[in-house]
């Protein structure tokens, strides 16, 4: 048997050894698919929908995707909008989930939900770095997630994920086996919604003036974020979702506040607005923080008005 043949063999079988290892890791890695959560099909499905679509963009962490209906949105002012988010997001993964947007899109408007401006380490656990990472196709913008998000010494099994997921066997299901959400879009545009009601417990935060300096990581991508909006001509709104804040939550949106007071941003913080929409506590929130699907329907019809008032959504109707 000549060499060339040997070569030609060894190669082939490298490459049937690859799509297999591939095959089998992407079969073993932990997916959410099933509804309400559903974060996987949201974060793939978004990269499936047609360029330049989305003339608004929602980012942050689960108090986005459990506040902010696109269809909402689009039944209320005609605007293609997507909820871009995963639970408990630093602004470093938003910063660059902003970046893996902004790939296939052109928003005009971004609105950023600040309730990740309360982290204060250095990094979060692993299922949510995981949550936002594995989601995402492989690029140099995926990489620089990694390094801002993870430790240096931890990086191996997010690029091999079979060393972290491979004794999942006895936990698969027919999901695992599916991979009809590579090619399939979210008929929620991202929103997660959730039917069961909690009493909330508000507490009066009118006299707290306040402001907690931001963790240094954290007010770094703040600006990341503002230049990232300005250097793109994006509108870029702050935003408080309602979650029954409490006093040192309130100091933190109070120091998010001033700084979008000086870098000239419209800023909201629907904690202090729940007599204005007419947010009850005791029939619109899923649980403690989280709004359900009738709270979720107050507060985007009430944020579309009030943006439409503005005049900041006029340009974006075709």
């Amino acid at each position: 048997m000549s060499k060339k043949i040997i070569v030609i063999k060894v190669i082939a079988f490298l490459l049937l050894f690859a799509l297999l290892f591939m095959g089998l890791t992407q079969v073993l890695k932990r997916k959410e698919l099933s509804p309400p959560w559903g974060m996987t099909t949201k974060i793939v499905g978004f990269g499936n929908e047609p360029v330049n679509t989305m003339d608004m963009m929602f980012f942050g962490s689960s108090h986005a995707f459990c506040t902010f209906d696109p269809l909402v949105v689009k039944e209320q002012s005609g605007i293609d909008s997507y909820t871009y988010a995963t639970q408990q997001q630093p602004l470093w993964i938003t910063y660059h989930y902003m970046i893996e947007a902004l790939k296939t899109q052109s928003p005009k408007v971004m609105v950023l939900e600040i309730y990740g401006a309360k982290y204060n380490e250095e990094f979060s656990e692993e299922v949510i770095n995981r949550s936002a990472f594995e989601s995402l196709k492989p690029s140099k913008n995926r990489t620089d997630l990694l390094n801002a998000s993870v430790p240096k010494g931890e990086h191996f099994t997010y690029y091999v994920p079979f060393i972290k997921y491979h004794s999942r066997w006895d936990q698969l299901t027919p999901n695992d086996f599916d991979t009809g959400y590579y090619f399939g879009t979210d008929v929620e545009k991202g929103y997660v919604r959730l039917e069961k009601t909690t009493v909330g417990e508000p507490k009066d935060l009118s006299n707290v003036t306040q402001a907690t300096p931001l963790f240094e990581k954290t007010e770094e991508y703040l600006y990341k974020i503002i230049e990232l909006a300005e250097e793109n001509d994006i509108e870029l709104i702050l935003m408080g979702a309602p979650c029954n804040a409490d006093e040192e939550l309130k100091m933190i949106f109070n120091s998010v506040e001033q700084i979008a007071e000086k870098e000239n941003l419209l800023f909201m913080d629907y904690n202090m607005m729940y007599e204005e929409v007419k947010i009850n506590p005791d029939i619109h929130f899923y649980d403690g923080g989280h709004l359900n699907y009738e709270g979720a329907q107050l507060v985007t019809a009430h944020f579309t008005n009030y943006l439409t008032e503005l005049g900041i959504l006029e340009d974006l109707v075709s």
